[in-house]
């Protein structure tokens, strides 16, 4: 399959709806007002996906910031190192509210084409579902990492993360499982 081929069988299923809606709703050739409806939607969902991964991120990982309490004498450096998780993860939100911004700043009733419609719900969608993986990623990582470090101070958070994702890898590729690590 050539990639002309894939980029035809990508551009029907589009241009199809581009045309159901333009007779139901017998708009302007180049400049319809249902337009607006998707780039609108590109900037709720983008700041509401990203969003939703950032709390989940910031939640998952304060609760392995809280573990670190049941150390004896946690010091100072621990605890700092605690917070940066919760931080990575709130900048996903950022992320989000950035992308609904340039959105926003675009949406034009009187001239706004169906492609830039087009184009703003879905990089609205790619940075908020993107937003939302990595916020739960971050979250998990973080929690785990934190409990680790809550047993043992010296642990880097490299490898826990590095441990974390390499041992994600055996439920894409389960037929190395024999090599999995214990």
């Amino acid at each position: 399959m050539s990639l002309q081929d894939i980029s035809y069988a990508l551009e029907t299923p589009v241009r199809a709806v581009y045309e159901t809606l333009q007779a139901e709703l017998g708009a302007d050739e180049h400049c319809p007002s249902w337009a607006l409806v998707f780039g609108s939607l590109g900037a709720s969902l983008g700041l509401a996906f990203a969003n939703a991964g950032a709390a989940y991120g910031i939640a998952i990982s304060c609760l392995g910031f809280l573990s670190l309490g049941k150390k004896k004498n946690p010091d100072q450096g621990t605890l700092m190192k605690g917070i940066i998780p919760a931080i990575m993860a709130s900048v996903r939100g950022v992320y989000g509210l950035i992308i609904a911004i340039l959105i926003a700043i675009e949406l034009n009733e009187t001239n706004y084409p169906a492609y830039k419609g087009f184009a703003h719900f879905y990089s609205g969608l790619c940075v908020g579902l993107s937003g939302f993986a990595s916020g739960y990623c971050m979250g998990v990582v973080g929690n785990h990492g934190m409990k680790a470090v809550g047993k043992k101070s010296t642990v880097v958070h490299g490898f826990a993360a590095h441990y974390h994702f390499r041992r994600g890898y055996w439920f894409i590729r389960p037929d190395h499982r024999s090599a999995a690590p214990h």
